[in-house]
C-alpha cells in the first residue's frame, strides 16, 4: 500500500473515531492548537511536524474502547480503566503500519504518560517522554476540559488554566504548560 493510501486510511479511522462518540474536537482545530503550542515552545521542526501528526492520530486507540465506557457518567470500573489504558497501544499498532511513521507511532503510544512517571502504558517520566507526546498531552487536556461532557459542563478558559497550572510538574511538562498558559492568555486578551 502506498504512503498516501496509508495516510488516507489513518485519516479515515480518525474521522470514524470522532464521529462514533462525538467527543473529539475537529482534527483541523486540534492540529492548529498543537501547532500553535509547538511554535510557542520553539520546538524543532521535526518535533513540530511529529506533534501535528500525533494530534490527528493519538485518539485512534479509542476505537477499541466500548462506547458506553467512553460516555460513562460515573467513575470507571477497573475493567473499564484497563480497556482505556490499552487504547494507546492500539493506536500505536495502527499508526506503526504506515511506513515512515515509526517515531509518530512511538509518540502516539506515550501521549498518556505523566511527567511524574505515573502515566501509562510504560510509566515514562520527564524528558524520557517524547516532546511531541508532551505537547499533545497538554493540548488534549485543554481540549477535553473545554468540551461539554456527559458528567460535567465545559470549563471556562481561566478554570482550565488553573487546572493546567495544578498539573504542571506532576501530570504535565511544566514548560509545555507555561506555553499553553501564554496561548490562553493571548486568546483572553482578544
Amino acid at each position: 500500500m502506498s504512503r498516501d493510501r496509508h495516510r488516507h486510511t489513518l485519516d479515515s479511522l480518525s474521522i470514524a473515531r470522532q464521529s462514533r462518540d462525538g467527543f473529539g474536537a475537529p482534527t483541523a482545530e486540534f492540529r492548529s492548537q498543537v501547532t500553535a503550542l509547538a511554535d510557542r515552545l520553539k520546538a524543532p521542526p521535526g518535533v513540530r511536524m511529529e506533534a501535528i501528526k500525533v494530534a490527528g492520530l493519538s485518539d485512534l486507540g479509542m476505537l477499541g474502547v466500548n462506547r458506553f465506557t467512553l460516555a460513562s457518567p460515573r467513575p470507571l470500573s477497573d475493567r473499564e480503566r484497563a480497556e482505556v489504558n490499552r487504547a494507546p497501544l492500539v493506536a500505536q499498532h495502527l499508526v506503526s503500519s504506515m511506513p515512515g511513521y515509526e517515531s509518530v507511532a512511538e509518540a502516539v503510544r506515550h501521549v498518556h504518560e505523566r511527567w511524574d512517571g505515573k502515566g501509562y502504558p510504560d510509566g515514562l517520566k520527564g524528558i524520557d517522554i517524547p516532546l511531541a507526546s508532551r505537547i499533545v498531552a497538554v493540548a488534549a487536556a485543554y481540549r477535553a476540559m473545554s468540551m461539554q461532557r456527559p458528567f460535567r459542563s465545559a470549563m471556562h478558559p481561566r478554570a482550565i488554566a488553573a487546572e493546567l497550572r495544578a498539573g504542571a510538574g506532576t501530570q504535565f511538562d511544566p514548560e509545555v504548560v507555561q506555553a499553553m498558559l501564554s496561548l490562553i492568555a493571548d486568546a483572553d486578551d482578544r
